[in-house]
């Protein structure tokens, strides 16, 4: 059911991101694989439409294939995660419920949510980012993670 996205995230070029560089971004965001390849805005900007991040523009078939998958599920950001160790954190800036789902090879690497361990492998979780506090837990191996939100 998940091959074709799992197939995407292998395949992708994926290239450390800085966030921009921003002074605001945690040190454990900074230089990792992460980014979002749906719909974005400017948050500081209040009113400002939504438009396609940057990664979103050079290649849809991430976003595209979640919305296939997930056509129940209402979103427009979608982050995608390649080997991130995330400490707990909230998710100050989304709206409603997220859904997060795991893929690689890898061991260990469950979601921690209110101190609960989820396993996320190939197995969709619905939690609410901006309520609840949430974080990695250590693994070994190749671990790609997808969060569908609202922003």
């Amino acid at each position: 059911m998940f091959d074709k996205l799992e197939e995407l995230l292998k395949e992708y070029r994926w290239t450390t991101c800085s966030f921009g560089g921003s002074s605001k971004t945690p040190n454990w965001r900074r230089k990792k694989y992460s980014l979002n390849v749906g719909m974005t805005r400017h948050i500081f900007v209040k009113g400002r439409p939504l438009a396609p991040s940057r990664f979103m523009k050079k290649d849809r078939r991430i976003y595209d294939e979640c919305k296939r998958l997930f056509f129940d599920f209402d979103f427009d950001g979608v982050q995608i995660n390649r080997n991130v160790l995330c400490p707990p954190h909230k998710d100050t800036k989304n709206i409603g419920d997220s859904l997060l789902i795991g893929f690689g090879e890898y061991e260990g690497g469950e979601t921690l949510i209110e101190g609960v361990k989820h396993d996320i492998y190939h197995t969709p979780v619905i939690f609410n980012g901006y309520e609840k506090e949430h974080s990695v837990c250590p693994f070994d191996g190749e671990r790609y993670s997808v969060v569908l939100f609202k922003i």
